[in-house]
């Protein structure tokens, strides 16, 4: 007998094997590929992936961070925005290294915040990426983020 995985026994599997901004962002379950007549795949006969079917049950965004953070991957990646939700991740919906580029410039653009594209890969759903956003706009993050520079009289000098 045939033991076929589910999406996400397989996911779960290449988690432990590649990074998470590796992983597809669907599985397709095919008997044999459609090859060409010279025997290679033939990309244009594969049948296209259906997005909608969600490992993740969809949740509504809650805040205001979370609605922008929502339209933001909705309209980087072409979606509607009320398909895109909190525990949503990124490169799930079928993100990608240049698109994550726009993300990072668009959320600088919203909130006024620097994120790494580090950021990004790593913590990839709207609600992880809300929360850095919010931690980035704490009193302490913001006084230390405007502290000022000492002078330079107040450097010790040394001879040499």
């Amino acid at each position: 007998t045939e033991q076929s995985l589910t999406n996400k026994e397989l996911r779960d599997f290449l988690k432990t094997q590649i990074p998470e901004y590796m992983l597809p962002s669907a599985f397709v379950t095919l008997d044999k590929l459609p090859l060409t007549p010279n025997g290679k795949v033939d990309r244009k006969a594969l049948p296209v992936p259906n997005l909608q079917e969600r490992e993740n049950q969809y949740l509504p965004p809650r805040t205001e961070n979370e609605e922008i953070i929502a339209s933001i991957f909705a309209a980087v990646l072409g979606m509607e925005v009320e398909n895109v939700g909190i525990k949503d991740n990124f490169f799930e919906l079928g993100g990608h290294s240049l698109l994550a580029t726009q993300v990072i410039s668009r959320v600088r653009q919203a909130f006024a915040v620097d994120i790494s594209l580090r950021s990004l890969f790593e913590e990839a759903t709207v609600e992880n990426l809300s929360k850095i956003i919010s931690n980035s706009h704490s009193p302490l993050v913001q006084q230390l983020q405007t502290a000022p520079v000492d002078e330079l009289e107040n450097r010790e000098e040394f001879e040499f």
